[in-house]
């Protein structure tokens, strides 16, 4: 398995996508959750994940729009904002952070 690279892990019921880099070998720095921008997790979060990982950091860059099907673009020109308001997601981050702590583990 290359040491960045995308994976899809469940979140409540959905597929999600998360860019991730986890350095092999031991010691590992603590992880990092790299927090996308309005465009979603494009060639410049993944670059943010890519310097974290040649640090040594555990990094993941999660598609947090990933239950809305091209939300991204919404936020940059707003064609139609109450399709893409938050719907409720108290599952993603919990698993999201169980999925990341298993990566932690050397």
């Amino acid at each position: 398995m290359p040491p960045v690279r995308w994976e899809t892990l469940t979140v409540n019921g959905q597929a999600m996508r998360v860019y991730l880099g986890v350095p092999e070998g031991a010691p590992r720095r603590a992880g990092i959750l790299v927090a996308q921008h309005g465009p979603g997790v494009d060639g410049f979060i993944q670059d943010v994940v890519n310097r974290l990982f040649r640090q040594g950091y555990v990094a993941a860059a999660p598609e947090l729009f990933h239950r809305y099907n091209g939300a991204a673009h919404a936020f940059q020109n707003f064609l139609d904002a109450a399709r893409y308001r938050e719907r409720p997601a108290s599952g993603t981050w919990s698993e999201m952070l169980a999925f990341f702590s298993q990566h932690l583990k050397p």
